[in-house]
């Protein structure tokens, strides 16, 4: 199997996964959360990542103070997403993500906040709660 058959794959694994979630009511999906986080188990090192980063390149509006902006996500995990954009945003800030699944029909909305800015882009944290 090549990278690129790879690479397909997992987002098709994705994209199903992704899917699954939405059919599912409040109630299941705080069961499924719970159980995620419990497989993962606590960190063993202080200071390293909760949750491993996975590469995910996809054009994302999101909105600060009801104004759309644009960027590129560069990479996502289950705690965040890194997005490069040229938008002056401030660390702290609320913002809302639309996430947009392959087919780009349908969005998961996430509130978040900043937590890093570069001149490359922003690093964001997710909140705890997802609308479709």
């Amino acid at each position: 199997m090549t990278g690129i058959e790879r690479s397909t794959e997992k987002d098709t694994v994705t994209v199903r996964l992704i899917r699954l979630i939405l059919n599912l009511n409040e109630d299941q999906r705080i069961t499924l959360l719970n159980q995620l986080e419990a497989a993962q188990g606590p960190s063993s090192k202080s200071g390293e990542r909760q949750s491993i980063r996975r590469p995910y390149v996809n054009s994302i509006e999101f909105f600060v103070k009801g104004r759309s902006c644009m960027g590129v996500s560069q990479n996502i995990s289950s705690n965040g997403i890194f997005i490069k954009t040229d938008e002056p945003i401030s660390i702290g800030q609320t913002i809302v993500l639309n996430i947009p699944f392959t087919n780009n029909q349908k969005c998961i909305r996430i509130p978040a906040h900043v937590v890093r800015t570069t001149h490359k882009g922003i690093g964001i944290e997710f909140l705890r709660g997802v609308q479709e």
